[in-house]
This record gives C-alpha cells, sequence and structure tokens, in this order.
C-alpha cells in the first residue's frame, strides 16, 4: 500500500494522454515497466474502500494498483485495459440482441455480486452503460469505484447523494440509504436499456427478463431481489454444480465437492446404511444364505437409487434424460427409472427365491 502523501509513488508514472476532458482520468505509463495504466483523480470517494479493493482485487474489476492520499484529492492508480464502454457500443447499436445482452449483464451481475460478498460489503452506487468495458479480448469489466461505499444496514440516507439519473435507485436521491438493492436497481436498468434501448420507465422489456426486471426496479427496497444471487437464479436458472474431475469423480454422491461438512455427513450416512442393511431382519428369508443375500439386495437396491438421483459418473446425461426438452417429462422419466433400478434387486431376488423353492419342494 501507498505511503500517506503518495508524492514519491506517483513520478513514477507518465502521463500520455487525457481520458476525460477535465483531466482528472489520464492514460499513465509506468517508466519503470512500461506498462499502460489509467490515473485517477478524485475529489469524492471512499480511501477505505479503495484501499480495501486494492488489497483484495475484485474479478471483473480492474485492479487498483496506488491510492495515493493528495489533500483534497484521492490519485489512484488501476489496471489499463483496452476496449470500449457498453454506452459506446450502444450508441451505435441501440439495442443488442439477447443473448449478447445477457453474456454482459451476467458478467457485469457476477462483479457486483463479489462486491456484495465481501465483509463489509461494498456498494457500487453507479452502475452504467458507461461504467462497463468491454474488452478487445471479449472480457466483460465493471469500472469505476468512485461512489462506492460499505454497505451500513439500518442507515436511513446517505450522506452524499450521488449516482446516475435514470440508473440511481429511489433512495439515493435521499428517500433512503444505500445498500445492495441499490445496486441491483441498477442492474434492472441496465438490462432494460440493453434489451429495448429506454429505461424501464419508458418501455419494459417482454418476456421472463421483463419480469425480472420489474422486480429488480421497485420502487421499494424492500420488494426487489434480496441477493445478487436471487437475481440471476430467476433469470438463468441454477447452475449445475462442478463436475468433480480426476479421482473425485469416482467418489459417492456427497462426498465429490470437497465440502468437507458434507463429507462427513454423507460418510455418516454411508454408514448408517451398511448397518441397517447388515441389521435387518427377514422373517421370511430362506436359510442363512437367503438372509444374506435380502440384506445385499437392499443395500444394493438402495445404493442404486442413490447413485442415479445424484447423477452418478453423469449417467442421467449418458442415458439421455438431461437432454430431453420437456422439464415435465424429463422428471417423469427420471423419477421413474429411478424407482425401476430400486425395485429391480428386490425383484430379481424375489424372482430367484420362486425359482429355488419351487426346485426344492419338487
Amino acid at each position: 500500500m501507498i505511503e500517506p502523501d503518495g508524492r514519491a509513488r506517483l513520478t513514477r508514472y507518465r502521463e500520455i494522454l487525457p481520458l476525460k476532458d477535465d483531466g482528472t482520468v489520464q492514460l499513465v505509463r509506468d517508466d519503470l515497466t512500461g506498462t499502460l495504466f489509467v490515473k485517477k483523480s478524485l475529489s469524492v470517494c471512499r480511501r477505505d474502500v479503495l484501499r480495501s479493493l486494492q488489497a483484495q482485487p475484485v474479478p471483473g474489476m480492474p485492479c487498483i494498483r496506488e491510492v495515493a492520499d493528495m489533500g483534497d484529492l484521492t490519485v489512484l492508480i488501476e489496471d489499463f485495459v483496452n476496449g470500449r464502454t457498453l454506452g459506446n457500443l450502444l450508441e451505435s447499436a441501440r439495442v443488442l440482441e439477447e443473448s449478447q445482452a445477457l453474456a454482459i449483464f451476467r458478467a457485469v451481475a457476477e462483479a457486483v455480486k463479489a462486491l456484495h460478498d465481501r465483509t463489509p460489503a461494498v456498494i457500487h452506487r453507479d452502475i452504467k452503460p458507461e461504467n462497463v468495458l468491454l474488452a478487445e479480448d471479449g472480457r466483460v469489466f465493471l469500472l469505476d469505484v468512485d461512489a462506492a461505499k460499505p454497505a451500513e444496514p439500518g442507515l436511513r440516507r446517505d450522506t452524499v447523494l450521488i449516482g446516475t439519473v435514470g440508473y440511481a435507485a429511489p433512495e439515493q436521491y435521499g428517500f433512503g440509504g444505500s445498500d445492495r438493492q441499490t445496486d441491483i436497481y441498477a442492474l434492472g436498468v441496465l438490462l432494460n436499456v440493453m434489451l429495448t434501448g429506454f429505461l424501464p420507465g419508458e418501455r419494459q422489456a417482454p418476456g421472463k427478463s421483463g419480469a425480472v426486471i420489474a422486480r429488480a426496479t421497485r420502487m421499494d427496497p424492500t420488494q426487489r431481489y434480496a441477493t445478487v444471487d436471487e437475481l440471476l437464479t430467476d433469470l438463468f436458472g441454477r447452475q449445475p454444480e462442478e463436475k468433480p474431475t480426476g479421482r473425485r469423480r469416482f467418489l459417492p454422491p456427497g462426498m465429490r465437492g470437497g465440502d468437507p461438512v458434507k463429507t462427513v455427513l454423507s460418510a455418516v450416512g454411508y454408514a448408517l446404511l451398511i448397518w441397517l442393511s447388515c441389521s435387518i431382519d427377514y422373517t421370511n428369508a430362506y436359510g442363512r444364505l437367503d438372509l444374506i443375500i435380502n440384506r445385499v439386495g437392499f443395500f444394493v437396491s438402495v445404493m442404486l437409487g442413490i447413485l442415479f438421483f445424484g447423477n452418478y459418473l453423469d449417467i442421467q446425461t449418458k442415458l439421455g434424460l438431461t437432454k430431453m426438452q420437456s422439464k415435465a417429462r424429463r422428471t417423469a422419466a427420471t423419477v421413474a427409472l429411478g424407482i425401476l433400478l430400486i425395485l429391480l434387486p428386490p425383484l430379481l431376488i424375489a424372482i430367484g427365491e420362486t425359482v429355488l423353492r419351487g426346485d426344492l419342494t419338487e
């Protein structure tokens, strides 16, 4: 972290050209490495937030390299990313294809989620097309944490009113304190603008996206999505868990993800299943061998159900169940096949017992 005054460290950054007409944002070059950076001179910001983001960078945002206290100004040095802003793109395209808009939106929302997941949570407060950078390599970056502040639950009103008209939530105009729902409001507006070219109050996107936008931009913050995760789930559905790799993929369900709590609970559950299988008594068992076969059959039956419904080794995909377009048919087929697998061992044992007893009777 830079020294309190920071003046000595900043001399290594040579100004190349202004990125804003007022000179507050400039492209600079590090004389020691030749690397390009962006230099910002901020009159209003939270230095504690900037230093926190410098110490722990956020994926999907340019890394902050220096934070210098220059009296009335805070000078910020951050990575330079070559590309153009979403605002520039919308000036020419006006409206984006839904697939492109959703891809950009997800990237921005993930960056906002990373801010909200910090302790304390950081509220961006200025999400808009001009603060979304589309890099030449296809990556999407959320820019400008100038207005960012820590979340303060129960705050009745922000001490500094800040934001961009149209994207700023009502509470940013003095009707309450900024919180996670403030950024969720701006995310809803951003998505609507990409899909329609208008603010939600002027024209709202149709369909599923429109319903998500409507909830995200409600006037009352308590009626919006509580978290970015909740918004993303409503818009995109739940994301499949990351598939285990290496030897872990052969572990039984509950133990493949590497979560120690789930692993211990699963191990206890499997141990109980083994104990129950060895203890269960069959009054109609035909001798000791028949009892053992029934107990093994019970264990195999339950394990087949666990492995199938736990999608062990991606069996549901291999059987073509996940490719079925109709969710109702997919669910019905999965349940039916799972029940069939569970009933198969006892059915085979029953048939075998019938044949065996018939032969012994004769």
